[in-house]
């Protein structure tokens, strides 16, 4: 499952009309108080984490990636099994 975190500093009207504007499709989370971030240490946007079954951080990358990319649909398929 993909869940998007939202660092931003908004009301949860305010997300729910940026993510109809711009067509997301998949669940969208408000974190304006930095809880996941802190967490996860995130220190920059975006940062994508790749979570197993158990609830455990299996990779991460910060920055954009090409997630619809052969490579990467295989890594996270191989999570799936």
């Amino acid at each position: 499952m993909l869940i998007g975190i939202s660092l931003d500093r908004m009301e949860n009207d305010q997300l729910k009309q940026f993510v109809k504007t711009h067509d997301i499709r998949y669940p969208v989370a408000l974190d304006s108080k930095y809880e996941a971030a802190q967490k996860y240490g995130v220190q920059g946007t975006p940062m994508s984490f790749l979570i197993d079954g158990d609830r455990n951080v299996v990779g991460m990358a910060q920055g954009p990636r090409p997630w619809d990319s052969d490579p990467a649909k295989r890594l996270i398929r191989s999570y799936l099994r």
